[in-house]
């Protein structure tokens, strides 16, 4: 549901606390199948309301609080590497390891299979018939 966070994030005006941000969570995950791009963002504030719900800090937001992580989820290449990842833009020196990554690709897939399944019935979007994408060797998007 949420990330506890160990240390809140606070923000004061004047004096005044205006912002107690105890709690991180994904707010965004995009995949780009064809690019083999997994995006995830993370925010950070609090939770609100019964059931609960995340309500992200505003001054959280303003002040760069906000996390983006992109992972190349594609078979290695020349120019690129399975697992390679960016943080906020900033290529990063190491490698997200495999074992890591196979339960997001299985569910990726899932999630493909099952929108273009959405898309392909009599009278859908795309009628046809869908068949189902399946992993590669190595757990790569095919």
């Amino acid at each position: 549901m949420s990330i506890t966070l160990t240390t809140p994030y606070t923000v004061s005006v004047n004096g005044t606390q205006v912002e107690d941000d105890t709690v991180g969570a994904v707010t965004s995950i995009s995949i780009d199948y064809i690019g083999c791009l997994l995006t995830v963002v993370y925010k950070i504030g609090t939770l609100i309301g019964s059931p609960s719900t995340f309500n992200a800090g505003p001054y959280a937001q303003l002040n760069g609080k906000t996390i983006t992580v992109i992972v190349y989820i594609g078979p290695t290449t020349a120019s690129q590497t399975y697992g390679q990842w960016w943080l906020n833009g900033a290529l990063q020196g190491n490698i997200v390891p495999s074992a890591s990554l196979t339960n997001t690709i299985s569910t990726a897939i899932s999630w493909w299979n099952t929108a273009e399944a959405f898309a392909s019935v009599s009278g859908g979007l795309l009628p046809g018939t869908q068949v189902a994408w399946v992993e590669t060797s190595g757990g790569t998007l095919p």
